[in-house]
């Protein structure tokens, strides 16, 4: 794993949403890791964070609905 990873902003497009998740058009290659959680503990640019990978639940609107 690399350590030298570190926060940056980078603008997305934005697309449609297909089933119930958000499509990012451009903006984002297949290696780059997103911000889910604990967005709130970056304080700023260059902020070296270690991201722990995932899996993609549902969204929230369908586990509002399956309660």
């Amino acid at each position: 794993r690399d350590r030298s990873i570190v926060v940056i902003s980078i603008l997305v497009t934005l697309g449609a949403v297909n089933h119930g998740l958000r499509v990012v058009e451009s903006g984002l290659s297949a290696t780059d890791y997103v911000i889910v959680d604990g967005l709130q503990r970056v304080f700023y640019p260059g902020a070296p964070v270690k991201p722990t990978v995932v899996a993609m639940g549902a969204p929230a609107a369908q586990l509002a609905d399956a309660q």
